[in-house]
């Protein structure tokens, strides 16, 4: 929804890997048109449509009790956090689905590996343990894991995968407001086995592990990345 920030990363990209192809798209996720638009044009500019990661997503704007949360505020994070996750992982499929299986890592030639596509839904930890006061959200990063196990067991034997990444806390822009808020990064909201926030990066490279042929075996999977702090009692 941001072009500016588009053309940002594309400019950073660029100055990173100047042989790499971009193109920025502004698009509405919980828009069906403005998704099929997006994948239409994913499509003409490279040709094919080999794997997709779906990262667009909100947190709440507001913290309350479930029986007392905004019904208003329910349906703005359902319709990006959960419709939208829907929209695009169904038009990205049907792209996938016409395309012949082919390996997407040189590390790996055995045919047998060869996949139509894959897809990297963003879910979260609140996918499968819930955080106090933030119910929508929860309910659509549980939402998300259910669509990427439909998918996956539907479609995985016509050779697309579908699994899931499900950070932690990242140390993105997103959370600067809640860094205020509990007193910075030293605060036990942010606490876990490694002692530090994760890196978007760190989450970037889950999303190629995914998506290559690298991980040809691993479908409706829920891969988590956030330093074992649900693993702590």
């Amino acid at each position: 929804m941001n072009a500016a920030g588009l053309a940002e990363t594309a400019k950073l990209i660029k100055a990173q890997s100047p042989h790499v192809g971009t193109l920025e798209v502004v698009v509405n996720v919980t828009e069906e048109q403005s998704v099929n638009q997006m994948v239409d044009q994913a499509v003409a500019a490279f040709g094919t449509l080999d794997c997709a990661a779906n990262a667009a997503g909100v947190i709440v704007n507001h913290r309350a009790k479930t029986a007392d949360y905004p019904i208003d505020e329910y349906d703005r994070v359902m319709a990006i956090n959960g419709r939208g996750v829907a929209l695009c992982m169904s038009a990205e499929a049907r792209v996938m689905l016409k395309q012949p299986r082919k390996l997407t890592s040189t590390a790996w030639q055995d045919e047998r590996r060869a996949q139509v596509g894959s897809i990297v839904n963003f879910s979260s930890v609140c996918g499968f343990v819930c955080m106090p006061d933030v119910m929508p959200y929860n309910a659509a990063k549980h939402a998300v894991m259910g669509m990427t196990r439909s998918a996956a067991i539907e479609h995985g034997p016509q050779g697309l995968r579908v699994n899931a990444v499900c950070p932690g806390i990242v140390d993105t822009p997103f959370i600067e407001s809640l860094k205020k808020k509990v007193g910075g990064e030293s605060s036990p909201v942010f606490a876990n086995p490694l002692g530090r926030l994760c890196y978007p990066d760190e989450i970037a490279d889950a999303c190629v592990y995914l998506s290559s042929t690298m991980s040809s075996y691993v479908n409706g999977l829920a891969l988590v990345s956030d330093g074992g702090k649900t693993c702590q009692y």
